[in-house]
């Protein structure tokens, strides 16, 4: 099979949807650390594109069940042309190991092609790939990457750039204190912003670092999961007006190529559907209340130390917070999908029913909140 519009996902590099190896192959790919520690045995993985994908009716065949949406792992067939376009196989697909071996290949044994295999696998089951996600569920699968692959896109750092310098302005009014720069620009601002999210490493933040007391490794961690909570707190404010507007339209749903017992029981599913956002996006703001009670208490009792344990006990919490997030934007995203294509309107009832079976599927893996809620006690 072939993807035609690899150059225009290329552009968007990792995304909460798109993981893109490619990119991260071209900047770090002559680096030390991308070839110590890569993301897969493979090497062709390792500069692959996956992502989370809408099954189309030209690709059921190629499964033992239907599933709405899955993992596409796509494979440029050139290094340094993306129009040329790619490979591509789907995780979970007839065959998947053997396909897997026919299209990435470069094994030394079997074993490499399981590992990737059942990393591929488990990538899948995430509502989301966003990194901070992606780099907690492989530390629980005792598998340790680079950090050059857990990259937030250009993309969203542009659009996060304002949010995040308003963000961390109390930091560095604490961090100038004294400062002939006390002040703390909005210019300011925005340079240490950027600093911050992009290359944690400038000499510039030296000062963030000692008003933290992080350094070495402790920085390069607690700076990794700072990063990961002003990106879920962004992501929260971008998808909740997302979320408003499918609750609102899941309401207008039209159902007149429905018989009564799909109405019935499409309705029924919807209920569950409107809950459960609803209760996601609850627990979302709840956990992310966590990290904005820590970073008031650092900025207004000037007790920086509460935050610096913080951020180094929390990076659990982006399991629940990536989870929770994932599962909105896709049911979000897959709506958005159906709508854009003008199918809501026309579907009949058992192709209403497989749309929220989709969503149903979403609620399957529920989790609580009682070990993120514990990160935060630790600090009391």
């Amino acid at each position: 099979m072939t993807f035609r519009s690899l150059a225009l996902i290329k552009k968007s590099g990792s995304t909460s949807r798109i993981l893109n190896l490619h990119v991260v192959h071209e900047r770090f790919g002559t680096t030390e650390p991308f070839n110590a520690k890569p993301f897969f045995f493979s090497k062709a993985l390792n500069r692959a594109l996956i992502m989370k994908h809408a099954v189309r009716g030209a690709d059921r065949y190629l499964f033992e069940s239907l599933k709405p949406s899955v993992t596409k792992v796509i494979l440029p067939l050139a290094k340094d042309d993306l129009n040329i376009g790619g490979t591509n196989i789907f995780v979970g697909q007839k065959n998947f190991e053997g396909a897997l071996q026919d299209l990435a290949g470069g094994y030394k044994d079997a074993s490499e092609l399981q590992k990737d295999a059942e990393l591929l696998i488990a990538l899948d089951k995430l509502p989301s790939l966003d990194p901070f996600l992606l780099r907690e569920q492989l530390r629980l699968m005792n598998r340790d990457p680079a950090r050059c692959y857990f990259q937030i896109s250009d993309a969203d750092l542009n659009s996060m750039q304002a949010f995040v310098s308003e963000q961390v302005n109390g930091l560095i009014q604490m961090a100038f204190a004294g400062n002939e720069k006390s002040g703390a620009s909005k210019e300011l601002g925005a340079q240490m912003a950027s600093k911050i999210m992009s290359d944690e490493n400038a000499d510039s933040l030296a000062p963030l670092k000692a008003a933290l007391g992080l350094d070495g490794a402790e920085w390069a961690d607690g700076v990794f999961c700072w990063k990961g909570f002003l990106y879920y707190k962004w992501m929260f404010n971008k998808i909740l007006a997302k979320t408003a507007t499918t609750l609102e339209q899941m309401q207008r749903i039209s159902f007149a190529n429905c018989d009564a017992m799909s109405v019935a029981t499409v309705k029924n599913m919807r209920t569950r559907t409107v809950g459960m956002l609803k209760e996601k996006m609850k627990t979302m703001h709840n956990l992310l209340n966590f990290y904005d009670t820590a970073y008031k208490t650092m900025t207004v009792e000037k007790k920086p130390s509460a935050f610096k344990e913080f951020l180094l006990k929390s990076p659990a919490m982006f399991l629940e917070i990536g989870e929770t997030a994932g599962v909105v934007s896709h049911v979000s995203s897959f709506w958005e999908f159906k709508c854009k294509r003008g199918e809501i309107g026309a579907l009949e009832g058992s192709d209403l029913i497989e749309v929220f079976q989709e969503f149903e599927n979403c609620r399957a893996a529920q989790t609580g909140s009682q070990s993120s809620e514990m990160v935060w006690k630790l600090n009391d």
